[in-house]
């Protein structure tokens, strides 16, 4: 299962609350991987936890999706 399916699936499940949930999720992945979870309006949780990703992985590394 991807990002995308996964929200798709919190939206299936928990309609409206989805969002709600998917905060409280992103947050938590930040907190665990030590990073300050800085919330922009323009990002959903999939960017969320794509710009974790970037600021996780160092610059040049090959990373397998």
């Amino acid at each position: 299962m991807n990002l995308t399916e996964f929200k798709d699936a919190l939206e299936g499940i928990f309609g409206p609350g989805a969002t709600y949930l998917e905060k409280l999720i992103a947050k938590r992945l930040h907190e665990k991987l030590g990073l300050d979870f800085l919330e922009a309006e323009n990002l959903d949780f999939v960017g969320c936890v794509n710009e974790a990703k970037k600021r996780i992985v160092p610059k040049g590394e090959c990373v397998v999706e």
